[in-house]
């Protein structure tokens, strides 16, 4: 954890360097933490580094917020002076909102995690569909509503409100798994999309074998996601052990949430451009498909560490 200046919870800095027009913070092409910032009709992107040393801010409050905002970088694609510290390094919890559906998927989720202990039947259900179907179930309504005493008196608690409380605080750390969950399946939706091209481009033999090797490509961070999200599953899936043992899962989940994050982060720019792609022979989706390659190529040629 980074050092945080006491009481702060604003990237707040003192250097006149800070209020250069369109000062930001980002991670350069190469990975390197960068401000960007307007000298007349040039953007330039400084290292930094380089910046602590040119402007001797070695040693200051402002040196201490830039190994803040290193840090921040993590969770964020952009921090500006006077933004909001993510609360991942305030608290732990995410600085990135979720939807109501995946709200609603966590919730069910968890429920029916409940139901399969009571019934004895013990599933863990993660597809959203099969989630939202089962849980309305009259069967399982009432199946949970009167299974609160028993879980309370297994795990020891005062009660319905306390069993109640935990499993609450549960989902809404789960919630953030099935909302990058939803995420990754823009990932594997590519797959389909490269299919279908090699279908639109199947007289051109350099572009069916481009696609060929996006495809291959394609299946590395395909399995990494598909373990990291198994990992996360597995390790909730007894939920017993998990409300007996909840803030060690909270901590678990929360590590994964960060990870998965950060990694799809990358993919933000090119699930974007592929989802309102048509699909026909084009010069701009000739360009797509090479970007696309290329960005497998640099980040999965040879495996890297999450």
């Amino acid at each position: 954890m980074p050092p945080i200046p006491a009481g702060s919870t604003l990237f707040e800095f003192s250097h006149a360097l800070f209020s250069a027009p369109e000062a930001r913070f980002v991670l350069g092409s190469d990975g390197r933490p960068c401000m960007g910032m307007k000298l007349g009709t040039l953007d330039a992107l400084v290292p930094l580094s380089s910046l602590v040393k040119e402007f001797n801010i070695e040693g200051t409050a402002d040196a201490t917020l830039l190994q803040t905002v290193i840090a921040g970088l993590k969770y964020v694609k952009v921090i500006r002076p006077g933004d909001s510290i993510p609360r991942e390094l305030l608290d732990g919890t995410a600085s990135w909102r979720v939807d109501d559906e995946h709200i609603e998927i966590a919730e069910g989720r968890v429920i029916l995690q409940l139901n399969g202990w009571l019934n004895g039947q013990e599933r863990l259900v993660v597809d959203p569909i099969e989630i939202l179907q089962l849980v309305e179930d009259p069967a399982v309504v009432a199946r949970v509503k009167a299974g609160y005493a028993k879980v309370a008196e297994r795990l020891g608690l005062s009660g319905e409100k306390e069993v109640r409380a935990r499993l609450d605080k549960l989902t809404r750390e789960l919630v953030y798994i099935e909302a990058l969950r939803s995420s990754f399946a823009s990932i594997q939706q590519l797959q389909g999309k490269v299919a279908s091209f090699r279908r639109v481009y199947r007289k051109d033999k350099t572009l069916d074998e481009e696609l060929i090797r996006v495809n291959n490509l394609l299946l590395k961070p395909i399995d990494l996601f598909n373990k990291a999200f198994a990992d996360v599953d597995g390790n909730c899936a007894e939920i017993l052990a998990v409300l007996r043992n909840l803030e060690a899962t909270i901590t678990f989940i929360r590590e994964s949430r960060d990870a998965l994050h950060a990694r799809l982060m990358s993919w933000d720019d090119i699930i974007k451009r592929w989802q309102s792609i048509s699909l026909e022979i084009s010069v701009a989706n000739e360009g797509m498909i090479k970007d696309l390659y290329r960005f497998l190529a640099q980040n999965y040629l040879t495996t890297k560490s999450w």
